[in-house]
């Protein structure tokens, strides 16, 4: 248990695992399944929302439109992405591939897209203007997207 720690999302990979949250500008990491978990500080003190990795990127988003990227193989150094939004993001999914793809979602119906591994990214309409609070893409042309209020988005040509 991480004592004053409010955490937010987690992944894992075999026996590592990195959670974000409000976490006073740090990412907890564990090698041992879970058992002990490690600090590790970060480029920004926003709270954290959603993480994720693929293809040997991490991306994690937070508040205030917060983009944070990892290429170095245990994920312990991050860097600060600029975003072309200022609204809190949510969530975010990456696939996999030679340059992956990745979306985040977030408050006031933002969608950003990002078609090379999270280095920039640009906004997608949603025409909504709810919270959206999850997002899932199983290709690059298949995904959901669900929100606040009942919110449910489907795409299958790609993008939102």
């Amino acid at each position: 248990m991480l004592a004053g720690v409010q955490l937010h999302a987690v992944v894992r990979s075999a026996k590592a695992g990195w959670a974000v949250g409000k976490a006073g500008g740090q990412i907890y990491i564990t090698g041992d399944g879970g058992l002990t978990w490690t600090p590790h500080k970060l480029p920004a003190t926003e709270t954290l929302y959603g993480i994720s990795l693929g293809g040997g990127l991490g991306l994690a988003v937070g508040e205030g439109g917060i983009v944070l990227r990892s290429t170095d193989k245990d994920h312990k150094v991050w860097s600060r992405i600029t975003a072309p939004t200022k609204a809190t993001l949510r969530d975010l999914v990456i696939l996999d591939g030679a340059a992956p793809h990745a979306w985040a979602v977030g408050d006031g119906g933002v969608v950003i897209y990002s078609a090379d591994a999270g280095k920039s990214w640009v906004p997608q309409s949603t025409h909504q203007t709810a919270r959206l609070n999850g997002i899932c893409f199983t290709s690059a042309k298949e995904g959901w997207i669900v929100g606040a209020g009942g919110v449910v988005l489907q795409n299958s040509a790609g993008g939102v």
